[in-house]
């Protein structure tokens, strides 16, 4: 297609589609291409890094990379605190108490002298 061009498409909704006036059917649309866009990334570099002001000490491509490193480090363990958090929460109270049991031991384990 072109810009200005139009072009009639046809459809089939699926079975499933939430309308059930339309569900199974075919449609038609006239369509029209008004336009075409493109978008280009812009080349990573120390410039581009200071101008996003992504962190006030972040000035470089090595440092950025750094940043997001650890960001994404501690985004990862937040959520596997949260998720240990959430599976401690559905235990039931014998087997919170076997954890507990089992935590003091290994604990007492490393403090035994001989």
């Amino acid at each position: 297609m072109s810009i200005g061009e139009t072009r009639t498409i046809e459809i089939t909704y699926p079975s499933y589609y939430g309308n059930n006036a339309i569900s199974g059917k075919t449609a038609q649309f006239e369509i029209k291409l008004n336009k075409i866009q493109t978008y280009a990334l812009p080349e990573l570099t120390d410039e581009f890094v200071v101008e996003t002001k992504i962190n006030e000490e972040v000035k470089t491509v090595a440092e950025l990379e750094k940043f997001l490193k650890e960001q994404l480090r501690s985004q990862r363990k937040a959520e596997a605190e949260e998720k240990a958090n959430l599976e401690h929460r559905n235990l039931t109270y014998e087997e919170k108490i076997e954890i507990i049991k089992q935590a003091l031991t290994a604990k007492s384990k490393r403090f035994q002298f001989t």
